[in-house]
């Protein structure tokens, strides 16, 4: 991909979300959800992996 990032606007695009389609870079995105931060916020992440762990 060619293009900026959709969230940060700074970074290159490297991955697009299976969600909503924006093509995000590597730290706008949760690569093992295939999902960008505006559809998961970190702090549901963190959540979703405190459960997992357990």
């Amino acid at each position: 991909m060619d293009e900026m990032c959709e969230i940060c606007g700074v970074r290159k695009a490297k991955y697009e979300c299976i969600r909503c389609g924006r093509k995000v870079c590597a730290d706008d995105f949760w690569v093992m959800l295939g999902l960008c931060k505006l559809c998961v916020p970190e702090s549901q992440y963190k959540e979703w992996k405190k459960k997992m762990m357990k």
